[in-house]
């Protein structure tokens, strides 16, 4: 899982990128998205790795920060 740095981090929402493992459902990643936007305070959202598209996956990628 990653994290792409905000660019104002007091209204900027959270962009995770995560590798789900198989079997992982979508009300599991509601459910996460749920938790960690009531802890932060503010938006978060989540993608997968292979859903980003290939033409911005390069950039997405180096922007990232490995937690």
């Amino acid at each position: 899982m990653s994290v792409r740095p905000p660019l104002d981090p007091k209204t900027r929402s959270v962009d995770l990128l995560m590798h789900p493992r198989p079997g992982v459902s979508a009300l599991a990643r509601a459910g996460l998205i749920d938790d960690l936007e009531s802890l932060l305070g503010r938006r978060v959202d989540v993608v997968a790795d292979q859903g980003i598209h290939w033409l911005i996956r390069p950039q997405v990628l180096f922007e990232t920060l490995d937690l």
